[in-house]
Parts: C-alpha cells; sequence; structure tokens
C-alpha cells in the first residue's frame, strides 16, 4: 500500500528510534570532537604559560585558556544540546589565541640563527645591498638583530666577541 507521504512513513516507532539514535550518535560525536578541541586549547594554555617569562601576559591568558579548555568540555557533556556556537566560537578563538602566544614565545626563546656566521652573512649581504662595503662595518648589530644567543658567539683568544667579517 502506498502511503500519502514520505514523512508518514516515520511515523512508525522503528523509524523514530531510527532516527532518534541517529541524532544521538551525531551529538554523540559532536561532544566527543569539541571536547578534544577544549583539551588542545588547555594544552595550548599549557605550552604558553613556559614562555611568560619572555611574553607579557602570557600567565593571564594561559589561565584564561586552561579555564576556557575545562569550561568547553564541561558545557559539551553537561548542556543537553552540546558545545552550541558561540561556546564553539569562543573555544577556537581561545585556540588561536594561545597558538599566537606559543608562537611568540618561542620566537623569543628561539633564535634566528643559530651562528653568529649566518647573521654575518645575512647582515652584509643587506649592506652591500644598500651599496655598502660589509667589510669595513661592525657586525655587532647583526648579532641582535637576528636573536644570536651569547654562546653561538665566535670569541677571540683575548675573550672579545668577533664583530667583523
Amino acid at each position: 500500500m502506498l502511503s500519502p507521504s514520505r514523512n508518514a512513513d516515520l511515523d512508525t516507532p522503528s523509524a523514530k528510534a531510527e532516527h532518534g539514535d541517529d541524532a544521538e550518535s551525531a551529538l554523540l560525536i559532536e561532544r566527543i570532537g569539541w571536547s578534544l578541541v577544549s583539551l588542545l586549547t588547555g594544552l595550548t594554555g599549557l605550552q604558553a604559560w613556559a614562555g611568560s617569562i619572555l611574553v607579557p601576559g602570557a600567565n593571564l591568558v594561559s589561565v584564561a585558556l586552561i579555564l576556557i579548555s575545562l569550561w568547553g568540555v564541561w558545557r559539551a557533556w553537561a548542556s543537553p544540546n552540546g558545545l552550541q556556537v558561540s561556546g564553539q566560537a569562543l573555544v577556537l578563538v581561545a585556540l588561536i589565541v594561545g597558538i599566537g602566544f606559543y608562537a611568540a614565545a618561542v620566537w623569543a626563546t628561539q633564535p634566528g640563527y643559530g651562528t653568529d656566521g649566518a647573521a654575518f652573512d645575512q647582515y652584509s649581504a643587506s649592506l652591500a645591498l644598500h651599496g655598502l662595503n660589509p667589510y669595513t662595518h661592525s657586525m655587532a648589530p647583526s648579532l641582535t638583530q637576528f636573536h644570536v644567543p651569547q654562546i653561538f658567539h665566535t670569541y677571540r683568544l683575548n675573550g672579545t666577541a668577533v664583530d667583523n667579517v
């Protein structure tokens, strides 16, 4: 027998149960996914905490990220509909901010060059492009410009750092 509409087929108890199971499994997958994103936000907050000495405000941002992370996991499971769009946006913005603070900490702690020779080469090329002779200029500014740590400077026998080509 033909049904008058397709929706009439959904009125059977087995069809309602099947449709409800699909919605429940989709909600479960969504809750698991947003829980993982929230936990990633918390881990990013912990990573940003490591750079709190060098990046101003990293401590406060780290605490906020960890709290947002905990809130996101709690809200994903405590709410009957999971994490809503505004909560998802909050967790994603927090994750992006956390990644930015972590990147700033890495940039501040790790040098651009691991040796003074590479910094001297870059600085010499820049001077040559501007029509200056790199052999007559001091290379000392290149050490700070390219974040070369003191342990990678080359020293003379008298203890002074090499600062020319």
